[in-house]
């Protein structure tokens, strides 16, 4: 039986915000590290890994594709049609963390004095969504962002190559590293604290554009 992909999409978006549309929060600025008007929140989980294929990023061990994909192919959905972003490796010990924490904001889980939010976390809706996915590494910590507050003002980035096409930098900020780049006008990073700055290097530039709504 053949599925629309207009079926599909609007199968997932239905699934997606009956489970987990609820909390109201304030978006995270990288920059200033200010909390602005909170809107509403929902978040996706990803389906347990149903495929032993990998995708290997140098200097990082892969999740299974399938584990990796599903979350972001589920954001991809809710963010239509805001480009999402997709790892296609993570740095070695990397594990989906139960809940989000503002990585790129505070030093460590338990430096976080706010509500518990799922893990991804997601601002708003469609084109004005802003996500971020929160991993622990072995002791350290990475955060996917898409579409964040990326003006570093006079921070002047290293220029680490391109993702997609687009030339990225790497930042040190707030304790850790950012490997930041630009897309249709909306910023996008990876955030490493805790973590060889390779490791973030090495995931940023492995991750790949979906098309909105997803494959």
């Amino acid at each position: 039986m053949i599925i629309s992909a207009a079926a599909r999409r609007a199968s997932i978006l239905f699934g997606v915000l009956t489970v987990f549309l609820g909390l109201l929060v304030s978006p995270t600025s990288i920059a200033c590290g200010e909390e602005g008007a909170a809107r509403s929140t929902s978040a996706v989980t990803p389906a347990p890994a149903q495929s032993s294929s990998t995708s290997v990023v140098s200097g990082s061990s892969s999740l299974p594709i399938s584990e990796l994909d599903k979350v972001f192919v589920d954001l991809a959905v809710v963010a239509e049609p805001m480009v999402i972003f997709a790892p296609t490796g993570l740095p070695q010990g990397a594990v989906l963390s139960d809940e989000w924490w503002p990585v790129a904001e505070v030093a460590d889980p338990d430096s976080y004095e706010g509500s518990s939010e799922p893990n991804p976390r997601v601002l708003g809706a469609g084109s004005e969504s802003e996500i971020q996915v929160v991993y622990d590494v072995d002791g350290g910590w990475l955060a996917i962002l898409e579409n964040f507050q990326g003006d570093l003002g006079d921070v002047t980035g290293m220029p680490v190559g391109e993702v997609a096409g687009e030339p990225a930098a790497l930042y040190e900020v707030n304790g850790g590293q950012l490997v930041q780049w630009s897309q249709d006008g909306r910023w996008y990073g990876v955030f490493g604290r805790g973590i060889p700055g390779q490791d973030v290097i090495d995931t940023a530039l492995g991750m790949q554009r979906l098309p909105p709504g997803g494959p």
